[in-house]
């Protein structure tokens, strides 16, 4: 799937039009793809994208003394900024201005499409723990059903935390351990499951255990997983 990147309005200053479509296009992809209820990686492009654009706007009076000399691309995999010989003129500044403030409400608009559509599936799944819960919750297990496959998945988590200067970043890894059939899951309760995976996996003796509960059969993993993973994530953060 195309995304927006900041090269694609820096090119829209030679071909305003050209740079119009491509807007266009890739938001009917993104569009597409949440009318299929798949929210990532739209949601990540869009604010990603969302962040950026209000940056530069935010700097639109010092724009020529940053970039003095035109962009060419910006390689965003080593972060640099690939600059042309030509210096960049006012008249291009407010041509790649005037276009940033067109795509606004555009981006906006399926930015807000993909916020409503994750605020449905947070209202509409919950996480539980299973079982007593140790005082150490960092490391454990996750059930999380698929329903358009009839099939729970399971997980093996790790909760870290990353400090960056006066603000600590949550980052949980995630492994599949098994997949159990919707059958299986029947025949037996979460917390023989849990007894089941400490015999199997006895360094871990006193797992944390969650499980995630909808109804809903939206795609896994585009949509029920990462955001089933966001609500692990804040709880044990809480």
């Amino acid at each position: 799937m195309d995304k927006l990147t900041i090269n694609t309005f820096i090119a829209a200053i030679d071909d305003l039009e050209s740079g119009q479509y491509k807007v266009l296009s890739v938001l009917k992809g993104y569009k597409d793809q949440l009318r299929q209820h798949k929210i990532y990686p739209v949601l990540t492009d869009l604010v990603e994208l969302m962040n950026l654009l209000e940056e530069l706007s935010n700097k639109k009076n010092r724009f020529q003394s940053i970039f003095p000399k035109k962009i060419e691309k910006i390689d965003l995999k080593n972060k640099k900024i690939i600059y042309s010989n030509e210096e960049i003129s006012d008249a291009e500044v407010e041509k790649l201005f005037e276009f940033i403030y067109w795509a606004h409400p555009e981006i906006t608009e399926a930015l807000n499409e993909a916020r409503a559509i994750l605020d449905f599936v947070k209202q509409n799944l919950r996480v539980e723990e299973i079982g007593i819960v140790p005082i150490y919750r960092n490391e454990g297990y996750f059930f999380v059903p698929d329903n358009r496959q009839e099939q729970e998945q399971v997980y093996r988590f790790e909760m870290s935390f990353l400090p960056t200067g006066n603000v600590s970043f949550n980052v949980m890894k995630t492994n599949l351990v098994e997949t159990l059939r919707n059958s299986e899951r029947s025949e037996k309760e979460f917390a023989e499951f849990k007894l089941d995976l400490i015999k199997r996996h006895p360094e871990m003796p006193n797992p944390a255990t969650f499980r995630c509960q909808t109804d809903l059969d939206f795609p896994f993993a585009e949509t029920i997983f990462p955001v089933a993973k966001s609500i692990l994530a804040s709880k044990l953060a809480a």
